[in-house]
């Protein structure tokens, strides 16, 4: 199964999520191939801090060399999450920015040994993205409360209309709520409350009942491998862990 993380919109807590979500399946003895297509590199740089010659490594084996030669073989890493690999970002993938749109297919082919795929992409809409939605069986994308993020997630709609229409109507594609503050949702004038009115109003058939607070405990586990526990004393922590 391939699960992509796709929003137009950058800061709204989109490789965090595909990490925890990644590691959540590996935790649970599935094994997990992280492809990182997000040349924000945050993905990446988690997956592989502390492995040592890595800088050398992702050199030659990254997303870009696979793409190129349209195979996974002599591009995966082996990461410090078990059950977890990674197919590392690389700055060269604005070389290939025209690519055909089941390039990223072709080399998928290659993955027999993942029961998931997981995809980090970059705020962008464009060739490398057709191709990430393209071969997803789940596309998710993480809403924040702002107004921008209205625009952005109406664009990418319309772009999948025109583009991948299919994924829509099979409904592939899922919303759900980042940065979520509990004390705000129950007052109406609240600028959350009235956006949250505003997206389900506009996106009621596919926003999911996910609400992923507002925690620090995200950037902790993303950055110094702090675990996410359900009997967390932090109601935040632990309501992350839950979610």
């Amino acid at each position: 199964m391939v699960i992509t993380l796709s929003s137009l919109k950058g800061g709204v807590g989109k490789s965090s999520l595909a990490i925890l979500i990644a590691n959540n399946l590996a935790a649970r003895g599935f094994k997990v191939l992280f492809w990182d297509q997000d040349t924000n590199n945050s993905s990446t740089g988690y997956y592989t801090k502390n492995i040592p010659g890595i800088k050398e490594t992702v050199i030659s084996k990254n997303v870009y060399e696979a793409l190129f030669q349209k195979t996974l073989d002599g591009n995966i890493i082996q990461t410090k999450i078990p059950n977890v690999d990674i197919v590392p970002s690389s700055l060269d993938l604005a070389k290939i920015r025209t690519l055909g749109f089941n390039t990223l297919k072709q080399t998928l082919q290659t993955a027999q040994d993942y029961d998931y795929i997981i995809i980090d992409t970059a705020p962008t809409y464009d060739n490398l993205l057709i191709n990430a939605l393209t071969v997803s069986d789940l596309i998710l994308t993480p809403l924040d409360f702002d107004e921008y993020n209205i625009t952005t997630t109406h664009s990418l709609r319309g772009y999948m209309y025109d583009d991948l229409p299919e994924k829509i109507e099979n409904k592939n594609w899922y919303l759900f709520y980042t940065f979520w503050r509990s004390k705000l949702a129950k007052f109406e004038t609240s600028l959350q409350s009235q956006l949250v009115n505003v997206f389900e109003h506009e996106f009621d058939n596919i926003i999911s009942d996910i609400h992923i607070p507002d925690s620090s405990a995200i950037d902790k586990y993303t950055l110094t491998d702090e675990k996410l526990r359900i009997n967390s004393s932090i109601s935040c922590n632990k309501n992350l862990a839950i979610e």
